[in-house]
């Protein structure tokens, strides 16, 4: 499935995401880690003897990751759950990960009991609302998979912002924050500005094409409520 992509497509730097980042200092676990990319930014960012582990399924991405982190798993995420410490990572990441899996919310509760008390998830999601892709669907009536991006031929699942919450709430995890990112492109800006004024707000979410989520273990049997 993945026999095309090309070392850029796993390099995995996401300059977009580094500074939504929790402030952290203890060890995180990269799922989907690709060449590491993400995980030498965090040790450049809080210091090499940071711990950063990866799980990453494609064999040579995860020899690249393997010269940049201090453990790298090359295998699925779910394999990996016995071969992983308990309680053991303040961050969890799942960058661009959980869409590819044929059921990302086993996955998320598996990887519970790997966060320490008060420990984090750290996820950035694609949304399948996004403008570019309703537009293709409903003026020119086609659903056209490419390479990469919202609708890249190896995603298995999409989202929309709803559908995120539901997915970390229904796996028993409490939404702390979601932020939009990559925002559409300038030129279109003033149109949805006057569509969002038009719509009551209906169509904000159509502006982003990823969503970033930071979401904790829930404590409670209470349903968390979805951030504004």
């Amino acid at each position: 499935m993945y026999e095309n992509k090309t070392e850029v497509y796993f390099r995995g730097e996401r300059p977009e995401l580094q500074r939504h980042f929790p402030d952290t200092r203890g060890p995180v676990l990269d799922i989907g880690c690709g060449s590491g990319g993400f995980g030498a930014y965090l040790k450049q960012r809080f210091g090499p003897e940071t711990e950063v582990w990866g799980v990453e399924p494609e064999a040579a991405p995860a020899e690249r990751a393997a010269g940049h982190l201090n453990h790298v798993l090359c295998m699925p995420a779910e394999q990996a759950v016995s071969q992983l410490p308990d309680g053991h990572f303040d961050v969890i990441v799942f960058n661009d990960s959980l869409e590819h899996m044929v059921d990302p919310g086993t996955v998320l509760r598996m990887m519970s009991a790997k966060l320490r008390p008060g420990g984090r998830v750290f996820a950035c999601i694609p949304n399948v609302r996004y403008y570019r892709v309703l537009y293709d669907l409903f003026v020119c009536k086609d659903w056209v998979y490419q390479d990469e991006g919202v609708l890249d031929h190896t995603h298995l699942r999409f989202f929309t912002r709803a559908g995120v919450s539901r997915l970390f709430n229904e796996s028993g995890y409490e939404v702390r924050e979601m932020q939009g990112v990559r925002c559409v492109l300038k030129r279109h800006r003033k149109r949805l500005k006057w569509l969002q004024r038009l719509s009551f707000g209906l169509f904000a979410d159509i502006a982003f094409m990823q969503y970033i989520c930071v979401a904790t273990i829930r404590t409670d049997e209470s349903r968390a409520e979805e951030p504004v």
